[in-house]
């Protein structure tokens, strides 16, 4: 569940996964794409801002937290997986853009490197007080939801795949 996309080595791990199981045997996978980055929401709003500076220092913080070293299209994905000796039988996009944007800014601003920690360590606290925060929010992401104009396209994928025989 979403670690492909933080793998050194990606072909090697696909290859030994694929060599781990049996002829025909699944494979399910989730992963995050190219998206994920190119819809992040925060360094575009710093850069909007005038502050292109700090707009790429966090952006390369973001990405260096979370080593993510294989956000891939959905279609090198495929690649990278036949190549591995797998057979994508069904690819499920994920997080559609609004939703995506609005995860990905929250999820940016909570890690934002502070001198003790990051800013969620500051935000949580507040969050906690929200009466009922976690269903309210929910609602939040589930109007985002029905706002989607392309659920073709996500920030992530589930793909369904099997090794070849």
């Amino acid at each position: 569940n979403c670690s492909l996309e933080h793998m050194d080595h990606l072909p090697e791990v696909l290859r030994g996964i694929s060599c781990g199981l049996r002829p025909g045997a699944p494979f399910l996978l989730s992963v995050v794409t190219d998206r994920f980055l190119a819809w992040a929401a925060l360094p575009r709003l710093i850069e909007a801002l005038g502050e292109s500076g700090r707009a790429r220092t966090l952006r390369s913080e973001y990405e260096a937290y979370h080593h993510l070293v294989n956000p891939l299209p959905a279609e090198i994905w495929i690649e990278r997986l036949e190549d591995a000796g797998f057979e994508v039988l069904e690819h499920i996009p994920l997080l559609p853009e609004l939703t995506s944007r609005l995860f990905l800014f929250l999820d940016h601003l909570w890690h934002v490197p502070r001198p003790a920690g990051e800013l969620g360590d500051a935000l949580f606290p507040f969050l906690s007080t929200l009466p009922d925060f976690p269903a309210a929010f929910g609602q939040v992401l589930m109007g985002l939801m029905r706002m989607e104009w392309d659920w073709s396209i996500g920030s992530g994928a589930v793909f369904q795949a099997r090794r070849k025989p």
